[in-house]
C-alpha cells in the first residue's frame, strides 16, 4: 500500500482565507463563486512549505498570463507579479489544490 501526503493544501488555503477574507469560510466561498471562470489569465501556486511530492520551491508564485483567451500557446506571454485582488487570491489556492490532485489521480 502506498501513501502520499503533501503539506501545502488545507493549511496554505486557511492562510489565504486569513489573509484575504477576514477568517472567513463565507467571504472565501464568496470570493469563489464571484470570480470569472479562468480568472482573467492569473495564475499562481502556493506553497507555503516544501511539498514531499513533488520537491517545488517555497514561496508564493503569481503570474498573469497575457493572450489567455487566444485558442493557441503560441502567444502566451507570462508576467510575474508580487501579489493579486484578495478574489484571485482565494480562487488560486482552490484551483492550485484540486488542479494538483487531479494530476496525481491520473498518473
Amino acid at each position: 500500500m502506498v501513501m502520499l501526503c503533501y503539506k501545502n493544501g488545507s493549511l496554505t488555503r486557511e492562510d489565504v482565507r486569513n489573509q484575504c477574507a477576514e477568517k472567513s469560510w463565507d467571504i472565501f466561498n464568496n470570493y469563489l463563486e464571484k470570480t470569472p471562470p479562468l480568472n482573467g489569465g492569473r495564475l499562481g501556486f502556493y506553497y507555503k512549505d516544501h511539498e514531499i511530492l513533488p520537491p517545488l520551491p517555497v514561496g508564493f508564485h503569481r503570474y498573469i498570463v497575457e493572450n489567455f483567451s487566444d485558442a493557441s500557446s503560441d502567444n502566451l506571454k507570462e508576467c510575474e507579479v508580487q501579489e493579486f485582488d484578495p478574489e484571485s487570491e482565494v480562487c488560486l489556492t482552490v484551483l492550485s489544490v484540486s488542479n494538483f490532485m487531479i494530476l496525481v489521480a491520473n498518473k
